[in-house]
């Protein structure tokens, strides 16, 4: 559980899952999480290199959501994967029938202390969505 301190006349859960920790090849994650999305998406503020996130990330992706999640790593680390199911409304407790399906795949091309990682990942999403959003306001890091 990991809880949001910085509003406490509006407590609300930051963060609520439980998690299998073995086989590292394929744990399985339930509850409210980060979707494995994107890496921009996955990455704590803390260790980002600009102030803010692209206005794809903050405008279309649900970084946070409801669902169940099979992850894990194969090859002594050198691939990972996840792939799971969620609700699609984000942090809203809703039964619909819209379920979205959420894939990545991340493969280290290069390991050096030197230069760093370098990785290659792709990632994918696919769900039915009857939302309008003809009234929709985008922002941007300066809203």
């Amino acid at each position: 559980l990991m809880p949001r301190w910085d509003r406490l006349e509006n407590s609300e859960l930051h963060f609520a899952w439980l998690e299998t920790l073995c086989p590292i090849w394929a744990r399985i994650r339930i509850g409210l999480f980060k979707e494995p999305f994107s890496l921009e998406a996955l990455t704590s503020d803390a260790f980002l290199s600009f102030a803010e996130r692209t206005v794809f990330v903050r405008n279309y992706l649900r970084i946070e959501d409801i669902g169940i999640m099979l992850y894990g790593n194969l090859h002594s680390d050198w691939i990972a994967y996840s792939i799971g199911i969620f609700n699609g409304r984000g942090r809203q407790i809703d039964n619909n029938n819209n379920k979205e399906v959420v894939a990545r795949l991340v493969y280290k091309i290069l390991s050096a202390h030197k230069f760093g990682n370098l990785y290659l990942g792709i990632s994918g999403a696919g769900g039915r969505h009857d939302e309008d959003l003809s009234r929709t306001r985008f922002f941007t890091e300066f809203d």
